[in-house]
């Protein structure tokens, strides 16, 4: 587990898109706190899958 700022706001903007220098801002402040805290910042991340299928009547 890492403890830099920087893998974590990545991750955020390969998601989100670029972030704002004031939203950037918050969330390194946000995840540099955790890590400060617990020592590492742990990211979940859950997938889901739906499908839907065309109804033939």
């Amino acid at each position: 587990m890492g403890r830099s700022v920087e893998p974590v706001l990545a991750n955020v903007a390969s998601m989100v898109g670029p972030l704002t220098a004031a939203q950037e801002s918050a969330a390194r402040d946000v995840v540099q706190a955790r890590i400060d805290a617990e020592g590492a910042f742990r990211v979940r991340k859950h997938t889901v899958l739906i499908s839907a299928v065309r109804d033939s009547h």
